[in-house]
């Protein structure tokens, strides 16, 4: 009577050790995707920021080269009225999500791209408008075929 039992055990126990790997496959899964999700995200604050100082040098007649203000923190209270206005979100300091609350990019003068302190594969690259027209078009079609001359 005591073998059926033991099998019963020593199945259960397997069972549980195959669960737990699983789980821990999913949980490595979910990490892996949220790390993957965060230059996008650094990315998008970096494209807000771009767009709002943009919007800053439009209103008070700054050209390229100009200095928002001397410190991340001075150019941050002059941006920052603005960007909650374009984000719809109140007392949020955007920092890039590898990095501790309380980093700042590094705004750059009018006409440069921010860039994220982090550095790695957050990199925001600021298109001239002939280069967004340019993408935003579409491709041209190939008369024979009917297709786009990306297309495969």
């Amino acid at each position: 009577m005591k073998k059926p039992l033991v099998i019963v055990i020593k199945s259960l126990l397997a069972f549980v050790g195959f669960l737990c790997v699983l789980f821990a496959l999913q949980v490595w899964k979910m990490v892996s995707e949220r790390e993957g999700a965060r230059p996008g995200l650094c990315f998008n604050n970096m494209r807000i920021i771009d767009h709002v100082k943009d919007m800053l040098a439009a209103e008070h007649g700054w050209t390229n080269g100009h200095i928002v203000a001397a410190t991340p923190e001075e150019t941050w209270a002059i941006l920052g009225p603005l960007y909650y206005r374009v984000t719809d979100q109140t007392n949020w300091f955007p920092c890039c999500p590898n990095l501790r609350s309380g980093s700042h990019y590094n705004y750059n003068p009018i006409g440069v791209a921010p860039t994220c302190p982090y550095g790695h594969n957050h990199v925001y690259v600021r298109l001239t408008k002939m280069e967004a027209q340019q993408r935003a078009a579409p491709l041209p079609r190939d008369p024979q075929s009917g297709h786009s001359e990306g297309a495969h």
